[in-house]
C-alpha cells in the first residue's frame, strides 16, 4: 500500500512540475503572456480590462475586421457562419525568406451567465480557391474565456496550442504564436480599456 501511495505521489508531483514550466515572454500594464514547449508550443495570456465583456466579445468575434487590426493577417474570408459556429480561412504573413501560413479555423461560441467561451481549432474544410505556396497550419487549438468580474471590469484568458510543421528559428516561432494574442490585448486596450487604477 505504501508503494502505491508513493507512486501516486510521484505521478502527481510530476504533473504539477510539468504544468509549471511556463516561461513569461511578454508583459504589459494589464497582461502577462507565457509560452511552454510540450508536444507543440502552448501559450497562455491573462488580461484584465476596464470595459464591458460585450466590448471584448464583439471585438473577438469581428472576424471580417481582423486584417485591419492585425498586421500579420493579410486576408480573411468567412466560409460559413451561424449563431454559434463560424468557419473562416485566413492568411498569416511570415517575414522573408519564410513561407506565409494559412489556416481554416472553426470557431464555436458558448455563452453562459457572466462568462463566454470561444473555442477555435484548425479544421479540414474544402475551400474553393488556391492556397498558393503557403504552409497550412492544421494543428491548432485555442480557448478564449471572457469573464465579467463586475460591471465594467472584464477578465480575458487566452490559452492555446499550436504545432508548426517545420523547424523554424525560435524568434519566428514566438512571433507567429504570440503575436496574435498579444496584439489582441493591445488593440482592446487601445479601443476600449479605460484606465485601470
Amino acid at each position: 500500500m505504501k508503494y502505491i501511495l508513493y507512486i501516486i505521489f510521484l505521478i502527481f508531483a510530476f504533473i504539477l512540475a510539468a504544468d509549471e514550466n511556463w516561461e513569461l515572454k511578454k508583459q504589459g500594464g494589464n497582461f502577462k503572456a507565457y509560452l511552454k514547449d510540450r508536444n507543440g508550443k502552448h501559450y497562455r495570456i491573462e488580461a484584465e480590462f476596464s470595459c464591458s465583456s460585450d466590448s471584448v466579445y464583439n471585438f473577438l468575434t469581428g472576424f471580417e475586421r481582423f486584417p485591419d487590426h492585425f498586421d500579420n493577417i493579410s486576408s480573411l474570408a468567412i466560409l460559413s457562419s451561424n449563431d454559434s459556429v463560424t468557419i473562416h480561412y485566413s492568411v498569416i504573413d511570415a517575414p522573408w525568406p519564410f513561407s506565409d501560413r494559412d489556416m481554416i479555423t472553426r470557431v464555436e461560441v458558448d455563452k453562459a451567465q457572466g462568462k463566454t467561451t470561444i473555442l477555435s481549432s484548425a479544421c479540414d474544410h474544402k475551400i474553393g480557391f488556391s492556397t498558393g505556396n503557403r504552409i497550412r497550419i492544421d494543428d491548432f487549438e485555442e480557448k478564449l474565456e471572457i469573464t465579467e468580474i463586475e460591471s465594467g471590469r472584464t477578465l480575458l484568458t487566452i490559452s492555446g496550442r499550436i504545432r508548426l510543421k517545420e523547424n523554424l528559428p525560435e524568434w519566428l516561432q514566438n512571433r507567429l504564436i504570440l503575436s496574435g494574442p498579444v496584439k489582441t490585448i493591445e488593440i482592446i486596450n487601445k479601443k476600449y480599456n479605460r484606465r485601470i487604477n
